[in-house]
């Protein structure tokens, strides 16, 4: 599979694999995940500044690629670092930033409510329920529930 553009027949080629391949494959979501990121983020900047290279620009020229900037988005619970490509609209002098990225990274967190149940039943060392519970709302990792439980304790901690 030469070409690493996401098309129907790449995702076709996926589900066409044996479930061996698919099951290897899906241990590396946060690295699928960021390829999606990526090919959603190009398909942007195409649609604003023309194809890499081209001289047929979209809207008479008024946007150009300029770089990228470092960034992340959330991938489950965990942030996940990208890089993200910048568009520079020439009629305003600015560089604008990208919608499809502010819409990654505006995924919600999970709910105070939720958090607080996990850390009530992993202190009741009822790690069965909390992984039951956790496993249907979002990615459950020890870092996460060491963060949330020390944002806990600060918030609480009032001298």
């Amino acid at each position: 599979m030469q070409d690493t553009e996401i098309t129907k027949e790449n995702l076709q080629w996926y589900i066409e694999q044996p479930i061996e391949m698919q099951m290897e494959l899906f241990k590396h979501y946060v690295n699928m995940a960021k390829i999606l990121a990526n090919q959603f983020f190009e398909d942007e900047v195409r649609t604003k500044s023309g194809k890499k290279y081209s001289r047929e620009k979209p809207e008479e020229g008024r946007y150009s690629r300029w770089g990228s900037n470092p960034g992340s988005i959330r991938v489950g619970e965990e942030k996940v670092k990208v890089r993200v490509p910048r568009i520079y609209d020439n009629q305003e002098d600015e560089t604008i930033g990208l919608e499809n990225y502010k819409k990654l990274s505006q995924i919600p967190l999970p709910t105070e409510e939720l958090l607080k149940k996990i850390i009530i039943g992993l202190s009741q060392h009822d790690y069965k329920q909390v992984v039951q519970m956790a496993s249907e709302s979002f990615g459950l990792s020890q870092s996460t529930v060491s963060r949330a439980f020390l944002g806990a304790l600060q918030i609480t901690d009032c001298r």
